[in-house]
């Protein structure tokens, strides 16, 4: 199997994960405290947000040429980079 399949592959499965995480957040923000409650609703839906990014850049990467998926997948790790990022800040903060 080429890089560029297992790359996308391997991706897949991260954003299905990051699914069930987002899940958990979601949950934990349903029973956090009302005056926290909005808060971690917001941070929640930017989370989607940047899986929905990182989503339509794996989808431009399915489409992409050959000549141009490893600037693409550059692209793609930064965002992921960003989301995982943004997941620990926000996971701190409800754990809190």
């Amino acid at each position: 199997m080429s890089a560029r399949k297992d790359y996308q592959r391997k991706l897949e499965v991260e954003l299905s994960d990051w699914d069930d995480r987002i899940k958990k957040l979601d949950a934990l923000a349903e029973k956090a405290k009302p005056e926290d409650k909005a808060e971690y609703t917001e941070h929640v839906e930017h989370l989607k947000a940047r899986q929905k990014n990182a989503r339509k850049k794996l989808e431009e990467l399915k489409q992409a040429h050959d000549s141009i998926w490893e600037g693409l997948k550059d692209s793609i790790d930064s965002i992921c980079d960003d989301l995982v990022n943004y997941y620990e800040s926000v996971y701190s903060r409800f754990k809190d």
